[in-house]
């Protein structure tokens, strides 16, 4: 994990910098009531939001854009008050203990807890059933590790492939509920993955997919693109 640095301006502070986990710098400030996120290379983009973990030793921030950084409590306190003057929205997690061996619960912290709820309305079953759906995938997903860049979180072929065997294996279980009707391995699409496998599987670590498939960098060679509809 990267260091922070918080850099006081007035009352609350107007900016912290902190490097992630690969090394770079990066640098939040307040500009117009809003929160800007400015890269190494001076990119600026707008932060609506940022995920917030706390431990015994601290807290860790990530982001999709930002990286990876772990911040000492004060640090924490102090992008907590930068944060208050605008509109970014802190989505923090409760203290997670280090002790070796510890697990977590199907659903994860308050966050994860709340979009498990809405997942059990969406696939119409109930916690005990839900909880047991989830382990399932856990066993056969596991969570392997932080991939801070989204650059470096592309999926090889075999990793893709292992995938398919596991929709074809499991989709007989699935439901489409908009046509309600049954799935097989012919009918599934990526709208069902997503419902029964990768929302379900990413929601206790607020992860990317494939962090459930490996924890080494992957720049991939080729993009895909898509949308999300139905022609």
């Amino acid at each position: 994990m990267g260091c922070c640095q918080v850099t006081c301006c007035g009352v609350g502070g107007q900016k912290v910098q902190y490097g992630d986990s690969d090394g770079r710098m990066h640098t939040l400030l307040v500009r117009n009531g809003r929160l800007w996120h400015k890269s190494e290379d001076g990119v600026m983009s707008e932060v609506s939001g940022l995920c917030i973990k706390h431990r015994s030793s601290g807290a860790e921030i990530h982001d999709d854009t930002l990286g990876v950084a772990t911040l000492s409590m004060k640090e924490l306190h102090q992008l907590e008050a930068l944060a208050d003057r605008t509109s970014c929205i802190l989505d923090e997690s409760p203290q997670v203990q280090e002790a070796p061996g510890k697990t977590k619960t199907a659903y994860g912290d308050n966050s994860a807890s709340r979009r498990a709820a809405d997942m059990m309305k969406d696939l119409e079953m109930d916690s005990t059933k839900f909880a047991e759906h989830v382990r399932e995938l856990a066993t056969c997903f596991p969570f392997q590790g932080r991939i801070s860049l989204t650059e470096h979180r592309g999926i090889t072929l075999a990793q893709l492939k292992r995938v398919e065997a596991f929709v074809h294996s499991h989709c007989h279980d699935w439901q489409d509920f908009y046509n309600n009707t049954k799935v097989s391995a012919a009918t599934a699409n990526l709208y069902h993955a997503n419902a029964w496998m990768i929302k379900p599987s990413t929601n206790a670590e607020s992860c990317a997919f494939v962090e459930l498939l490996t924890a080494v960098k992957q720049s991939p060679k080729w993009f895909c693109s898509h949308w999300w509809g139905e022609p």
